[in-house]
């Protein structure tokens, strides 16, 4: 947070965070820890909505949904038997 602003590091320099988000082809990579095993899978995705507010003036929050479009297909197995494992639960 710099004066009330969110950032977000894209290369060297940092850029406000929502016009970052909206605009639809900005694609990221992130990495997703697995529960149970804490195992580490990469993957490429557009956010498809995000929520960004505050609470109190000090405490900021930010909410996303992801769509995936990219991973290996390792990863791509790890995420399916994940997904199928808390659809039993």
């Amino acid at each position: 947070m710099e004066n009330d602003i969110l950032l977000l590091q894209k290369g060297e320099e940092p850029v406000k965070l929502d016009p970052f988000l909206v605009s639809g082809d900005t694609m990221l990579e992130f990495n997703i820890k697995l529960p149970p095993d804490a195992k580490i899978i990469t993957a490429k995705g557009k956010i498809a909505w995000y929520q960004l507010g505050s609470q109190g003036g000090s405490y900021y929050f930010f909410k996303a949904g992801i769509s995936l479009e990219k991973m290996t297909s390792e990863d791509g197995k790890r995420w399916i038997g994940f997904v199928k494992d808390i659809a039993q639960d």
